[in-house]
């Protein structure tokens, strides 16, 4: 993993805001990771690991969407294409229309 890059006040700030999180109890837990295409601005966790693994359950579907609806906006993908063109794994199985 990239070293973080953000200044020592902002990466001190993101650390705070997660530690007043958890102990608010607004969540038992917090991951936090900040980037942009380059590197890995900011990486930090409170009451958990950054490495722990954990369910995301239903919510990668909006943030999925969202991904692929600006890829689709940039011209990248069209909402048409078939899936095994990007996941060649996914290709041969069936889907309800």
């Amino acid at each position: 993993m990239p070293q973080t890059t953000l200044t020592h006040p902002a990466h001190t700030a993101l650390d705070e805001l997660l530690r007043q999180a958890v102990s608010h109890a607004d969540v038992p837990f917090v991951v936090l990771m900040v980037a942009n295409r380059q590197q890995v601005l900011y990486r930090g966790a409170v009451g958990t690991s950054p490495d722990s693994l954990f369910r995301l359950a239903s919510m990668l579907k909006p943030i999925t969407s969202v991904t692929i609806l600006m890829l689709a906006e940039r011209g990248l993908l069209s909402l048409d294409d078939r899936l095994e063109q990007y996941l060649p794994d996914y290709a041969g199985r069936a889907v309800i229309d």
